[in-house]
């Protein structure tokens, strides 16, 4: 069974997937759409035609997952479907990972790295959210893997394949354009002038703008200017990026838990001494320093790209938008792992089997507890977001959907992506609004119903709009509202209508 599972790592891994993938479909068919969710399925919808959502709305957003997304809408399959699309975008991350790890080093770091991964609580929490982030790490492994396969095995055309994966990373979340810098480094710094002369390589960056350019033409027609995203993008720029990295830095080491830590913590020093001693070769292709110093420029180039634009600090710290570094980590993790099974080993008798297998049931027995720590945290996470206010206002969108006729005009107290996606009705937006504004929006747009959603509008601003709405009983009658409340008195969700006087 050993020498089997040996040589059938991947195999083993995509058996161990699809078993954890299936447990927790089984949780999240149904669960109600987040606002980011909504509104890519918002955007999706645009593009077959819907006119209830206006796609400014989106000017940041790229556009691929949308574009994704729509043959699922346009068949008439519903979100399940969609989430199974996701869930192959995890499972084919972890196979180019596994292929990445082997391309560089072997298969038993191949398949630790991979598995690392497979079981990230937080990457199998978001494989279930029809979100960006996990598709991207995708599309970035596929970059790199077919970049190294290329440049290592002098397989040209895998240039074009690799540059095509580029320009669709970059569609799918523009923080790709990182991606250009990290290869670029790291191409300047082994080839030196060489890479001047180097046509394949400008074929690979050649390739990765023609693919993009339909997504700045989709931004000059819809919006107005090529970069209309990076212009309307607003980032922080203010804050203490050194106490930002170093807030970043402790919450990578908190959720990857003791076990992965310790590991990462000994292979990066171990790849830092490496590459201290044997700098010179660096430049040699193929050779392990080359390896290494690609690992860890992809670590510190994201990573100090993340740092640079500001935009995590101490109050707000997303780990997906570390997926695309996460990969890296766990890559230092195995390495770590591997490195100290050798060193361990170099000290017992080489004769005596029994050792090497106790030191195979150590590295299972860590791995198992690892994995059941993060995969103990997917589920707890996983099952608490499955039960939360969001399906409340699913709930109250179907029900407005099922009273109102298709041109009808609603208004919506915050959550509007979630609404209007669920209900499929023309809106208004109403937040800070005062009692007389929402008097001239009534009797402009002459909206039918009101959804007051409380998830995130209490305080803020939106006390006077909130007031006017639930005690103004002459214009306002509540005809729904949700089971589930914020406190004891305020249900999480409130169905409105607006009575024929209030809009004339």
């Amino acid at each position: 069974m050993k020498n089997w599972i040996k040589s059938n790592y991947l195999f083993v891994l995509i058996i161990l997937l699809f078993l954890i993938k299936a447990y927790f479909l089984t949780i999240t068919a149904n669960q109600a759409l987040w606002w980011d969710e909504a509104d890519y399925m918002n955007m999706a919808r645009a593009y077959l035609g819907a006119d209830y959502w206006d796609l400014n709305y989106d000017i940041v957003r790229p556009i691929l997952l949308p574009i994704l997304i729509t043959p699922f809408l346009f068949l008439g399959l519903g979100e399940v479907t969609i989430r199974f699309f996701m869930i192959l975008c995890s499972i084919t991350s972890v196979i180019l990972l596994y292929k990445i790890g082997a391309l560089l080093f072997n298969k038993r770091i191949a398949f630790y790295s991979a598995f690392m991964l497979s079981v990230f609580w937080s990457f199998n929490f978001h494989s279930f959210r029809i979100l960006a982030d996990v598709p991207l790490t995708m599309f970035w492994l596929a970059t790199i893997y077919f970049f190294l396969f290329a440049y290592y095995k002098n397989k040209n055309k895998y240039f074009i394949l690799s540059g095509i994966f580029l320009g669709l990373s970059f569609m799918m979340k523009s923080v790709s354009a990182m991606l250009v810098l990290f290869l670029g480094i790291y191409i300047l710094t082994t080839e030196k002038l060489n890479v001047f002369k180097n046509k394949k390589i400008y074929i690979f960056f050649l390739i990765s703008l023609l693919t993009v350019i339909p997504f700045f033409a989709y931004q000059f027609f819809v919006y107005g200017h090529p970069l209309a995203f990076q212009k309307a993008a607003t980032l922080t720029s203010s804050v203490d990026r050194f106490e930002a990295s170093i807030d970043i830095i402790l919450y990578i080491i908190e959720i990857i838990y003791p076990i992965l830590a310790v590991c990462f913590g000994i292979g990066l020093l171990y790849m830092l001494n490496y590459l201290y001693t044997r700098y010179g070769s660096i430049s040699k292709k193929e050779s392990y320093s080359n390896k290494l110093y690609f690992i860890f420029l992809w670590l510190v180039v994201s990573f100090g790209f993340f740092v640079w634009l500001g935009l995590m600090t101490k109050m707000y710290i997303d780990e997906r938008y570390f997926f695309i570094f996460f990969p890296a980590i766990f890559l230092i993790c195995a390495i770590g792992l591997d490195r100290a099974y050798k060193k361990i080993m170099e000290y017992l008798p080489e004769d005596i089997v029994f050792y090497k297998h106790l030191m195979i049931i150590i590295i299972s027995v860590l791995l198992i507890t690892s994995s059941y720590q993060h995969l103990s945290r997917a589920n707890y996470v996983i099952k608490a977001k499955s039960i939360g206010g969001y399906d409340n206002l699913k709930q109250a969108s179907l029900f407005v959907k099922s009273i109102s006729n298709e041109g009808d005009v609603i208004l919506i107290i915050e959550e509007f992506a979630e609404v209007s996606y669920y209900s499929e009705r023309n809106f208004i937006h109403i937040g800070m609004n005062s009692s007389d504004e929402i008097d001239n929006i009534i009797k402009e747009y002459k909206p039918s119903f009101v959804v007051m959603s409380f998830l995130f509008s209490l305080g803020g601003g939106y006390e006077k709009s909130l007031e006017y709405i639930t005690t103004n009983q002459e214009l306002f009658t509540p005809i729904w509202e949700s089971t589930d409340f914020i406190n004891e008195n305020l249900p999480i969700a409130i169905v409105f209508k607006i009575k024929r006087t209030a809009t004339q």
